[in-house]
C-alpha cells in the first residue's frame, strides 16, 4: 500500500492478460471443427488403402465419348388434333340405341347411335314419290314410242315423253343424293325407315360424350361425341429464342414424364410456331410423341431431349463416382497401386445414371465408382 501507483499497474496488467487469453480462446475452434475443416480443405491428401479395402473398391477408367448435342426443354402433353374426330348431329332428331361410353374403343365405320329424324322420313318420302314418277314417265315413253311406230301417235308426243323421263331421272338423282347426305340408302321395296345411323369417321377412343339415350338434338349443337386416336400425342415445349437456330422439323427427340421416369418415349419435331412470346422470349415447338401402349395421358408434364445435328466429345462417368462436400463435387482418383486422392470436378447431370464431367479428370484416369464411402471414412480419420 506504500506504492499505490505500482499496485494499480499490477492489477491492470493482470486484467489485460486475462482479456487477451479470452480473445485467443474465442478465435481457436474446437478440435472437432479443426479436424473437419482440415479434411474439407485437404483436397490433395493421398490415401493409402490396404488389400482388403482395395478389394472392396470398384475402379472405372475415364473415357471420352462422342455424343450428339442435346437441347433440354419442358412442356405438356396434349391430344393430337390431327387424330381427333368430333361427331355432330347431321339433322335434328332423337338419339336411339346409344351404346358407346367414354373410354369405349370404336372402329372407323362403326355405328355409334341412330337419330330418329323427320327429315329422314321426308327424304324417304320424296325418294319414293320421285321413283314412282320416273316409273310412270318411262311407261308413258314406251307407249308413245309404240303408237308412233304403228303410225298412231305423233313424234312430238314421243319427244315430250323423252323430256319427261330425263326430268324424272334428274329429280330421282337429287332425291338419292339427299339420302346419301343423311347417310341413308334407298330402302328396299320402298320400306320407310326414318332412323339415320351416325357413324365413327375414325378409329380411336371415345374421350368425350355429351349426349344421352332419348335426347333430342339439333345440328347446331356442340359435338355430341369426340373420338381420338391416342397412339400418338402432341408435346408442346418452350424453346428459348437463342436456341431456335438448332431446331428443325423432323428432328428426333426423347420424352420422359414424372409418371414413368424410367421409360423413354420417341418423338420428333412436327411444328415450330411462327411467333415468339414477348415476355418469356420462347417459341412453342410441337413434338409428335409415339404412345403405342397408351400410357401417356394428355395434360401430363413432359421433359423433352432434342437431339441436334451436331456432336461433341465429352466425359461420361457413372453417377456413383461423384459425391458432394458443401457446394462442390469430388471423385477419388487412383494415383498408385493402392493410393487414391480426392479431386474436385465440375459435373452436370447427363442422362440416367451417368454424369458429364467438364473439368477435374481426363481420359485414362482411374476413379472409384463404388466404395467412395470407405475412402471418405478413411480420410476423416486422418
Amino acid at each position: 500500500m506504500k506504492n499505490p501507483i505500482g499496485w494499480l499497474s499490477l492489477v491492470a496488467m493482470s486484467l489485460g492478460l486475462a482479456g487477451c487469453q479470452e480473445k485467443v480462446a474465442e478465435k481457436v475452434p474446437p478440435p472437432t471443427e479443426i479436424k473437419a475443416s482440415a479434411v474439407a480443405a485437404n483436397e490433395a491428401a493421398v490415401l493409402q488403402v490396404d488389400a482388403e479395402m482395395l478389394h472392396n473398391l470398384k475402379i472405372e477408367t475415364v473415357r471420352e465419348v462422342t455424343q450428339p448435342l442435346v437441347l433440354n426443354a419442358t412442356g405438356k402433353l396434349q391430344f393430337n388434333e390431327d387424330e381427333v374426330s368430333r361427331v355432330a348431329a347431321p339433322v335434328s332428331g332423337q338419339v336411339q340405341q346409344l351404346t358407346v361410353k367414354v373410354g369405349s374403343e370404336v372402329k372407323r365405320g362403326e355405328r355409334l347411335f341412330f337419330l330418329n329424324s323427320r327429315e329422314a322420313a321426308a327424304a324417304y318420302t320424296e325418294y319414293l314419290e320421285e321413283s314412282k314418277d320416273l316409273e310412270l314417265a318411262l311407261k308413258t315413253q314406251r307407249m308413245a314410242k309404240d303408237l308412233f311406230d304403228h303410225q298412231a301417235g305423233s313424234r312430238i308426243a314421243v319427244e315430250q315423253s323423252q323430256r319427261d323421263v330425263e326430268k324424272g331421272r334428274v329429280r330421282m338423282a337429287r332425291a338419292e343424293e339427299a339420302l346419301h347426305i343423311l347417310g341413308l340408302n334407298p330402302a328396299p321395296e320402298g320400306k320407310l325407315d326414318p332412323r339415320i345411323p351416325v357413324i365413327a369417321t375414325r378409329s380411336g377412343t371415345v374421350i368425350e360424350r355429351k349426349v344421352t339415350e332419348g335426347e333430342y338434338v339439333q345440328p347446331e349443337h356442340d359435338p355430341l361425341m369426340v373420338i381420338s386416336d391416342l397412339s400418338t400425342l402432341w408435346a408442346l415445349a418452350d424453346i428459348f429464342e437463342h436456341d431456335m437456330r438448332h431446331v428443325h422439323p423432323g428432328q428426333r427427340a426423347l420424352v420422359t414424364t414424372a409418371a414413368y421416369p424410367d421409360r423413354v418415349f420417341t418423338a420428333q419435331v412436327s411444328y415450330i410456331a411462327q411467333v415468339i412470346d414477348s415476355e418469356t422470349r420462347t417459341v412453342k415447338v410441337r413434338f409428335t410423341v409415339a404412345n403405342p401402349s397408351r400410357n401417356l395421358k394428355p395434360e401430363m408434364f413432359a421433359s423433352v431431349r432434342l437431339f441436334l445435328n451436331e456432336s461433341e466429345k465429352s466425359i461420361l462417368i457413372p453417377s456413383t463416382c461423384v459425391f458432394s462436400l458443401g457446394e462442390k463435387s469430388f471423385v477419388y482418383k487412383k494415383t498408385g497401386k493402392s493410393d487414391f486422392v480426392r479431386v474436385e470436378v465440375t459435373a452436370e447431370a447427363a442422362q440416367a445414371n451417368r454424369t458429364r464431367i467438364r473439368a477435374g479428370v481426363t481420359p485414362g484416369d482411374e476413379i472409384v465408382s463404388s466404395g467412395a464411402l470407405l475412402l471418405r471414412q478413411l480420410e476423416a480419420k486422418k
